[in-house]
C-alpha cells in the first residue's frame, strides 16, 4: 500500500482517489466498485501500460500468469501471458486462431462489400445456422423451425408452421405450405398451394402431404402425388390423391381424382374428378374429364374421347364417342362408337390372323334355356352372297364424325367420297359376303334372333356380321337335307323294288318256252335285276355227261362259260363285278343240247 500511497501522491490535485474498507483502489472515483480490486474511471485519458519490443517482452523474467504488455514492433499489439505470449490484438489475419470465436453482433463484410467468407483453397468445413439464408435481398435457404424441412428459393416454404419433413427447391415452391408434411417440391412455385395438409385429414381442400412436385408450378395439392414437368397437375387444389403426372402441363386440371398415371406433354390435360386411369403419349386421354378405369397408350391416344369408363385405346389417334364404356380399341385411328365393344385396326387394314382360329366360349354348364329352333334350309337358302368393294374413305368419314374435335377428321374430308380406291390409289379389295340388313330383315321374317348380325345402338352407327354365326343354321340346313334324302332314298328303294319286280315277271311272261330236254331245267336268276351278284338254280338228270351255263351279251358275244359239275339240282352265283350293266342272256346247256335260257339285267 506504500507504493500505491506514493503512486496517489503524484497525481495532480484535481484527481480523485481513494481507499475504502472493501480494499478497492478508486481512481477517478471515491466509490470504486466492490468487486474489484482497481477502478479506474475517467472521461478524458486512458490507462497506459507497460511498452516495449519484442525482444525486450521475451526478456522478461519468469512473467506471471495473466502478465499483460503492449508490443511496440513486429506483431504489434497487447499480449498475455498464459504459460506463452498470446496476442490480444485483432490481426488483418486469423489464420492461427485456435480457439473457439464468439460474436455478439452482426459479421459484416465492410463497406464495399467485397470480402469472401472462405475461400477456394481453404474452405469451411460445418456451417450450423439457427435462422435462414438471404441472396440479394431475398431468402433462399431456411427451415422456418420445422423439423427435417429445408426450403431453397425466395418464399419457398414461406407460411410453413408446423409441417415436418419437407424439402422445397424454387422460388415460392411451397409457400403456401403450412401443416404439410414429407413433401418434396421443386421448381417455381412447385406445390404453391399446399397449404393445409396434416397427414390426418387427406379430403380437406389443400391437404398435402407425402408429394414429390419437380417443375414449375408443378402441382398444387393433395398427397402421395408425384409431378414432373412444367405445371404438371398445377391445379391439383382440391385433395387429388395417389397421382403420377410426368410430362408439360400432364393431369393440367386435375382437381379430387385420384390414382391417375399419366405420362406425355398434355397428357389427360382436362381430366378432373376421374380415376384409376392410365395414360401414356402425348396428349393421351386429352379430353378426359371425369372417365375412370381407362388405359391408353399412344400418342393422342383417346384424346377425345370424353367421360368414358373402362376403356383401352392402344394405338396413336386411337378414339371413342363420348359417353362409352367397357370396350377396347386397337391400332392406329381405329374408333369404337358403342360400349361393350372390341375393335381392331383401322379401316385400312386387309388382314387380321394368327396361327389358330377365334375361340367362342361354349361351355354347355353355363348355357339355359336351350332349344332346338334354329331355322336351316328356310334361312339359307334365302341368303343373298355378294361381290362387293367397300367404300373406305366414306366409312372413315363417317367413323370419324361422331369423335368431337377430332384431328384426323381434316385428314379424311379431303379423300374422295363414293369412290372404289382407298387411300394408296390402289383398286379397292374385291370382297365376298352379305348385306347385313338384308341378314337382319330375313331372320326378322323368319323370327329368328339370329346372333350374327351385330345391329349398332345408334342411327350413326355401322352394321356387321359374324360370319362364324352362320355355320350353326348352315348346319341345321345339311341335317334337314340329309333327313329328306333319306326318306327319298327309301321311297326310292321301294320303288325300285316294285319296277325290279315288275320287270322280272315281264320278262318271264315274254320268254317262250326253249327245253329240248324234258330232264333239265333252268330258273331265273334272283335278284333280277342284280348289282352286286345274283344266284341261278338249275337241275340236270343223273346220267347227264356234261353240264355247262353260258352268258352272252345283246350282241351274242359269250362272256362267260362256266362248267357245271353238280349234276341233278345246282345253282350258280354270278358276281356283276365281272360284267358291265346291261341285258344279257345265261343258257344252260347238257350234254351239248341247250336245256334252256332266261334274261338278266345287270345294273352299276
Amino acid at each position: 500500500m506504500l507504493a500505491v500511497a506514493m503512486l496517489l501522491s503524484a497525481l495532480p490535485a484535481f484527481s480523485q482517489y481513494s481507499f475504502p474498507a472493501s480494499g478497492a483502489v478508486g481512481i477517478g472515483t471515491t466509490t470504486p466498485a466492490a468487486s474489484s480490486i482497481l477502478d479506474i474511471r475517467s472521461t478524458s485519458r486512458g490507462v497506459l501500460l507497460p511498452r516495449m519490443t519484442k525482444a525486450q517482452r521475451a526478456a522478461i523474467g519468469s512473467p506471471a500468469q495473466g502478465l499483460l504488455v503492449f508490443q511496440t514492433d513486429g506483431s504489434r499489439g497487447f499480449y498475455v501471458f498464459d504459460g506463452s505470449w498470446q496476442p490480444l490484438s485483432v490481426q488483418p489475419n486469423l489464420a492461427n486462431l485456435s480457439g473457439t470465436t464468439a460474436i455478439n453482433t452482426s459479421l459484416l463484410p465492410g463497406a464495399t462489400n467485397l470480402h469472401n467468407l472462405g475461400s477456394s483453397s481453404r474452405a469451411w468445413k460445418d456451417l450450423y445456422l439457427r435462422g435462414d439464408i438471404y441472396l440479394d435481398g431475398y431468402r433462399y435457404i431456411t427451415s422456418k423451425n420445422t423439423p427435417a424441412s429445408v426450403f431453397v428459393g425466395a418464399n419457398s416454404g414461406s407460411q410453413a408452421i408446423t409441417g415436418e419433413g419437407n424439402t422445397a427447391i424454387g422460388v415460392e415452391a411451397l409457400g403456401n405450405t403450412t401443416t404439410g408434411r414429407n413433401n418434396v417440391a421443386v421448381g417455381f412455385q412447385a406445390m404453391r398451394f399446399n397449404d393445409a395438409g396434416d397427414g390426418e385429414d387427406p379430403s380437406s381442400i389443400g391437404a398435402g402431404y407425402e408429394n414429390t412436385a419437380v417443375g414449375y408450378k408443378a402441382l398444387s395439392g393433395g398427397w402421395g402425388n408425384t409431378a414432373v414437368g412444367y405445371m404438371a397437375m398445377t391445379s391439383n387444389s382440391t385433395a387429388g390423391d395417389k397421382n403420377t403426372a410426368i410430362g408439360h402441363s400432364a393431369l393440367y386440371q386435375l382437381g379430387k381424382g385420384g390414382a391417375n398415371v399419366a405420362v406425355g406433354y398434355a397428357t389427360m390435360y382436362q381430366t378432373h374428378n376421374g380415376t384409376g386411369n392410365t395414360a401414356v403419349g402425348n396428349n393421351a386421354l386429352g379430353a378426359v374429364l371425369d372417365g375412370s378405369g381407362n388405359s391408353a397408350l399412344g400418342e393422342a391416344a383417346g384424346a377425345q374421347a370424353t367421360d368414358v369408363m373402362e376403356g383401352t385405346f392402344l394405338g396413336a389417334h386411337t378414339n371413342a364417342e363420348q359417353g362409352l364404356s367397357n370396350f377396347t380399341v386397337i391400332g392406329y385411328g381405329a374408333t369404337v362408337n358403342q360400349s361393350n365393344q372390341v375393335r381392331v385396326g383401322n379401316e385400312d387394314i386387309t388382314s387380321i390372323g394368327g396361327k389358330v382360329g377365334w375361340t367362342t366360349f361354349s361351355d354347355g354348364r353355363y348355357k339355359q334355356n336351350q332349344k332346338d329352333n334354329v331355322p336351316g334350309l328356310a334361312f339359307i337358302n334365302r341368303l343373298k352372297p355378294l361381290t362387293y368393294t367397300l367404300n373406305i374413305a366414306a366409312i372413315k368419314a363417317q367413323a370419324q364424325s361422331t369423335i368431337p374435335n377430332n384431328k384426323l377428321k381434316g385428314d379424311i374430308q379431303q379423300q374422295q367420297r363414293g369412290t372404289a380406291y382407298n387411300q394408296g390409289g390402289k383398286p379397292a379389295q374385291l370382297s365376298t359376303g352379305f348385306v347385313a340388313q338384308e341378314v337382319a330383315a330375313l331372320a326378322d321374317s323368319l323370327h329368328y334372333e339370329f346372333s350374327g348380325v351385330d345391329k349398332p345402338e345408334k342411327e350413326n352407327g355401322f352394321y356387321g356380321l359374324r360370319y362364324a354365326e352362320f355355320v350353326v343354321p348352315l348346319v341345321k340346313a345339311m341335317q334337314e337335307l340329309h333327313s329328306q334324302m333319306e326318306a327319298e332314298n327309301k321311297s326310292l328303294r321301294e320303288e325300285l323294288a316294285a319296277l325290279k319286280k315288275m320287270v322280272q315277271e315281264l320278262q318271264l311272261a315274254s320268254l317262250p318256252p326253249t327245253h329240248t330236254n324234258s330232264k333239265a331245267y333252268l330258273e331265273q336268276n334272283t335278284p333280277n335285276p342284280l348289282q352286286g351278284s345274283t344266284i341261278i338254280h338249275y337241275s340236270a338228270p343223273i346220267g347227264t355227261r356234261n353240264l355247262s351255263l353260258q352268258i352272252s351279251n345283246t350282241k351274242g358275244q359269250v362272256v362267260l362259260n362256266a362248267a357245271l359239275n353238280n349234276k341233278g339240282a345246282g345253282q350258280y352265283l354270278v358276281d356283276s363285278g365281272r360284267l358291265a350293266a346291261g341285258v344279257y342272256t345265261y343258257t344252260l346247256i347238257a350234254d351239248g343240247r341247250v336245256a334252256g335260257s332266261r334274261k338278266m339285267i345287270v345294273v352299276k
